[in-house]
């Protein structure tokens, strides 16, 4: 039995280099494989069955004989954290990660500093971005006179949205559950539009689910506003020469 590099996750693939064994003759049957690049937000949101690969790294027979390592050379390294506590090292299904926009770098969140904020750092408004209302009578007063395209409902659920932090993996999940794409898509349209209309068709449209998961859009968008609905811990990005909380 062979076992694979302890970075890498259970349901974890990876591109061998190395001899090569035909064993077309002997294929059961063909599996989607989610394919991301580690050191970027790419990575669509997975079901924990869900197979998946980094794109940056491959294995090869370690010197042990029964056991895979990293290919020297791979793109391994995630956190950028000056002092990583595991050099840079990304394990999929017990590390959790924070992305900052700014610096458009992850970081280990035992890496990080713990600080007290309300959210996280979002884009600017754009300067030609309609005008926003954030209370109730003003968004409602507004909504009735046909100035703004959301009501109170939407705008309290786009709320709790933005107050997401850019995560990846979750605390008592054992894979890395993620939904970056849909959060960088949330906080770049509430820069240049602002709140959509109807908050819930537009987390369905944006959700970006892995291959084959279609069908689970429904229970995916369910899991986030579980999340959303759960008061976040936020940091300070370590690397950015302004105070910028992830």
């Amino acid at each position: 039995m062979f076992v694979v590099s302890d970075v890498m996750g259970k349901n974890e693939h990876a591109v061998y280099r190395g001899e090569t064994v035909d064993l077309a003759n002997s294929i059961a049957k063909l599996v989607h494989v989610e394919e991301f690049v580690a050191q970027t937000v790419s990575l669509h949101v997975l079901s924990e069955s869900s197979r998946y690969t980094r794109k940056n790294i491959a294995v090869v027979r370690s010197l042990e004989g029964n056991k895979y390592s990293i290919l020297p050379g791979s793109s391994d390294r995630v956190c950028k954290a000056k002092n990583c506590k595991d050099m840079g090292l990304y394990r999929p299904d017990t590390h959790i990660l924070r992305w900052c926009q700014f610096c458009r770098s992850w970081f280990h969140v035992d890496c990080l500093k713990a600080v007290l904020a309300k959210g996280p750092t979002v884009p600017k408004a754009d300067p030609h971005r309609p005008d926003q209302y954030y209370t109730a009578d003003a968004i409602a007063t507004s909504f009735a006179a046909g100035l703004i395209q959301y009501d109170h409902y939407n705008w309290t659920i786009w709320l709790n949205l933005l107050k997401l932090p850019i995560q990846r993996g979750q605390p008592g999940c054992d894979y890395p559950l993620s939904y970056e794409l849909l959060l960088v898509a949330i906080r770049a349209t509430n820069s240049a539009t602002g709140c959509p209309a109807d908050v819930r068709n537009f987390v369905l449209a944006h959700l970006s689910p892995a291959t084959g998961l279609a069908h689970q859009t429904s229970k995916l968008a369910a899991r986030l506003y579980a999340f959303s609905s759960v008061p976040s811990k936020y940091y300070r990005c370590p690397n950015c020469t302004t105070a910028v909380i992830i």
